[in-house]
């Protein structure tokens, strides 16, 4: 965070420091999927997903540059833009311009005031929860049915697929047992699961805007470390809350509940990681993290110590007490 500002390209500066130019960069990194050559496939697909997925990081760059007022401009013209490339389709130009543009826009202007790292990471999630949930939610509706048994018909294609595609030798009704509990499983997870991918792809872009904002010499504001993460005793309260109520509650309320558990619980996981990450740095077990994150990647349920560490840190403030008082990292 302390490299010597540079000069954005001159190619750069004007795109976006221009309404319509910038409008279109976004449309067309929203839209990628539809227009890059091969994007059906191996790694133009990826290519394509990553151009996108890359499309909250511009709008937090925006912001950073030009202000709040001038990046919500740019979003309403993208959008716009970005309906019109899809078929005239209103619904992929609202979808842009909440979940893509507003989100990202409002978590970078609240990333860059004081205690910003927190808040803006916890106005990112419950945007985004409401966001997941309300999509569900309608599409429910239209179709009469409870949330988890949309979400259920959801995904019946996938584990139909899967279903189709039985190794040789696998016993059938092992089989097909095996797919009915993994998708029991997956349907009971599906909204948290997704939230908070999207909240961390998200934030992770903000974080990003606000590096090469900073690279660049046009960031005003604060500069905490990610690795100072701490959320307050408000997420632990709401995150035992969550865990009451899907134990007591039936129906829709108990599965809402259990899945904003799952997002809370993977807010506290990245607070534990960032404990985790700064505990070894200040001892040098550079090896010791690069193994930590390769566990983490082989085995997800290795999230779990770190939500336990990220909800005792509330309390304990590990990084205050392993932290050198001069000195050191």
């Amino acid at each position: 965070m302390n490299d010597a500002a540079r000069t954005l390209p001159q190619a750069a500066q004007f795109v976006l420091t221009h309404r319509l130019p910038c409008a279109v960069l976004a449309a067309l990194m929203f839209t990628a999927m539809f227009w890059m050559p091969g994007a059906t496939y191996g790694l133009p697909l990826l290519l394509a997903l990553g151009v996108q997925m890359l499309t909250p990081a511009l709008f937090g760059v925006v912001m950073f540059g030009g202000g709040i007022v001038y990046a919500s401009q740019v979003a309403l013209a993208a959008s716009v833009i970005a309906g019109l490339m899809a078929g005239m389709s209103v619904l992929i130009g609202l979808l842009m311009l909440v979940l893509y543009a507003l989100l990202p826009i409002f978590a970078a202007h609240t990333l860059s005031k004081a205690n910003g790292l927190k808040l803006s990471a916890q106005h990112l999630a419950i945007g985004m929860g409401m966001a997941v949930l309300m999509a569900l939610g309608f599409g429910a509706t239209e179709q009469g049915v409870s949330l988890q048994a949309f979400i259920d018909q959801m995904l019946t294609p996938f584990f139909e697929s899967f279903a189709e595609q039985k190794p040789p030798g696998v016993d059938a009704a092992a089989y097909a047992e095996m797919l009915t509990q993994l998708r029991q499983t997956v349907t009971g997870v599906f909204p948290g699961f997704t939230a908070f991918s999207l909240w961390l792809t998200w934030w992770g872009n903000v974080i990003l805007a606000r590096r090469i904002a900073v690279h660049y010499g046009f960031y005003s504001g604060g500069l905490q470390p990610v690795t100072s993460l701490r959320f307050g005793r408000l997420m632990a309260y709401g995150f035992a809350a969550a865990l009451v109520i899907a134990g007591l509650a039936q129906g829709t309320l108990q599965y809402v509940a259990a899945n904003a558990a799952i997002v809370m619980a993977g807010m506290l996981a990245v607070q534990g990681l960032a404990v985790a990450h700064l505990w070894l740095k200040n001892r040098k077990m550079q090896l010791v993290q690069v193994l930590m994150y390769l566990f983490l990647l082989i085995q997800p349920a290795m999230v779990l110590p770190f939500t336990i560490i990220g909800l005792l840190d509330i309390w304990f403030d590990y990084r205050r007490v392993n932290t050198p008082a001069s000195g050191g990292s």
